[in-house]
């Protein structure tokens, strides 16, 4: 399976009203760099047949630009255990459940995307991976491996 995991773009310091992080929206940079993530997609030809997103408001934003920008939008899911603080055994059964789904776009947060790459990646575990905002770093991913694993096979992030 092709694994795109996309922490979300650049959203405002804090919710409106004092609101709980799980409200912080996208800024209007933010809203740019998630349309170019989803112009970086197409222009990378990745066929993507299902995104899911983080239930907090700043991911499910990212993740409805982007789809827009791809031009033929896939179905878009929120997925509640992919919420900040997800741990990578969340991850990995929320992917072993997809099979394998052609594409698939993940939309999340930091630490929790750089925590699972650097777990599925080869090299010395603990290693510390970065995820800027509105970053993509294409996975190839066998669920069906023991332990999971998978290879990189590009990443990009907006200048």
């Amino acid at each position: 399976m092709k694994l795109y995991l996309v922490r979300h773009a650049s959203a405002e310091r804090q919710a409106p009203d004092g609101g709980p992080d799980s409200e912080r929206r996208l800024t209007f940079h933010g809203r740019k760099e998630a349309d170019r993530v989803g112009e970086a997609l197409r222009d990378q030809g990745a066929a993507i047949v299902r995104v899911l997103a983080s239930p907090a408001r700043r991911a499910q934003e990212t993740a409805r630009i982007l789809c827009e920008a791809l031009g033929s939008p896939p179905p878009m899911e929120i997925e509640p255990s992919l919420a900040p603080g997800a741990p990578p055994a969340a991850f990995l059964d929320l992917l072993s459940s997809h099979g394998s789904d052609a594409g698939l776009a993940i939309v999340g947060h930091n630490p929790d995307l750089s925590i699972l790459c650097a777990g599925l990646l080869p090299g010395p575990g603990g290693g510390t991976i970065h995820f800027m905002p509105a970053s993509i770093w294409c996975l190839e991913f066998t669920p069906a491996e023991k332990p999971p694993s998978a290879r990189l096979l590009w990443m990009w992030h907006p200048e």
